[in-house]
């Protein structure tokens, strides 16, 4: 029997019930969670994964049309991420390997399963289109160092969700409580924007099928991030060198490491 519960990416807690009930010929399917174990995004999560279930149910022909899907609201705050600061805080409790593991992460944008989805061909890593969240091919350039990171973490043989929960467990020795892996890309977003000012970049860069979704890295006061990561303050008034760096990774050419 498959059951909703089944076909979300996640199973539901005990505290959670689903029901069903018909209000003149209409299904109306109910899901309770407890908002004190889900998140709104992770609510929403859930809720994208019944909207799927339901799209497969039209096409096997088990409805005749897909019933609305509404998402929750939620206030659009500011992306966290990690400034050097607090970045070297995690940097100094990780292993050697980990701690590199992290700088790739933070250094590519990557999301946390592409590394494991990606083939590298020169100096850049390819995202395939069936294995990108934007259903486009993503290129990622890549410097020396982290080429040699990347091949690595392929060889580790680690699940990606060590490095996840490796990553909470040191932010939460390190007095970073509610930071997540995730917010390495956030970082990526962030300082790429500081250091080139070339939004359309970032773009490419992150994998965002939509400037919208990356103009939200372009909300921070410039003097802020400045503040937050000292190392990039020089590209302010030199983004066009910003931009340079950036791009001769493609050409594999080493780029200083920061001790970020």
């Amino acid at each position: 029997m498959v059951t909703f519960a089944t076909i979300l990416s996640k199973p539901l807690r005990k505290d959670n019930t689903v029901f069903f009930n018909h209000d003149c010929g209409r299904t109306i399917i109910c899901i309770h969670f407890n908002r004190d174990n889900y998140s709104i995004t992770t609510l929403n999560m859930y809720l994208r994964g019944l909207k799927t279930f339901f799209f497969w149910a039209q096409e096997s022909k088990l409805i005749a049309e897909v019933p609305r899907v509404k998402k929750l609201q939620n206030g659009r705050g500011f992306p966290r991420y990690l400034s050097n600061e607090e970045f070297d805080r995690v940097q100094a409790q990780a292993i050697p390997f980990l701690a590199d593991v992290f700088w790739f992460y933070r250094e590519t944008g990557c999301r946390l399963r592409e590394p494991f989805n990606a083939v590298l061909k020169g100096s850049f890593r390819l995202v395939p289109t069936e294995n990108s969240k934007g259903h486009e091919e993503r290129q990622i350039p890549l410097n020396h160092d982290l080429i040699q990171i990347y091949r690595q973490l392929m060889e580790d043989g680690h699940d990606p969700k060590y490095y996840t929960d490796q990553f909470r467990m040191i932010s939460r020795k390190v007095g970073l409580k509610g930071h997540k892996f995730h917010d390495l890309r956030h970082t990526f977003g962030v300082r790429t924007w500081l250091q080139t000012g070339d939004i359309y970049l970032v773009t490419q860069l992150m994998g965002h099928k939509s400037i919208l979704t990356t103009q939200i890295y372009a909300r921070f006061f410039i003097t802020r991030l400045q503040e937050d990561f000292p190392d990039l303050t020089g590209y302010a008034t030199d983004r066009t060198k910003g931009r340079a760096e950036i791009l001769q990774r493609g050409n594999g050419v080493t780029v200083e490491k920061h001790s970020l």
